[in-house]
């Protein structure tokens, strides 16, 4: 996980819950939630683009979009049970209760 998603590469403040998104949404998954947040295409791809920007990563907007993921996948009845979860475990990190 952490060496798939370049976590060296991002801001200090960033790395724990960069860490934390690609170890619970898999590294694909996580990898394109940065993608998202820098504004490039979203093909689960590190590449020199991608690395370029990779320290102007914010953790806010990692949690938004992570949130955001979290809580359209929950849209679907299967998932919804998950949700408090899923967002209790963003919170925490975010806050570095973990």
């Amino acid at each position: 996980f952490y060496l798939k998603g370049k976590v060296s590469k991002v801001p200090y403040d960033c790395k724990l819950f960069y860490f934390d998104t690609l170890y619970n949404m898999g590294p694909d998954r996580g990898i394109k939630i940065m993608h998202k947040c820098l504004g490039v295409t979203q093909d689960g791809i590190i590449g020199p683009k991608t690395e370029a920007l990779m320290m102007k990563l914010k953790e806010r907007d990692l949690k938004v979009h992570r949130d955001a993921f979290y809580i359209n996948l929950a849209k679907s009845s299967s998932y919804k049970k998950f949700l408090k979860g899923w967002l209790n475990r963003s919170n925490g990190v975010y806050i570095h209760q973990y």
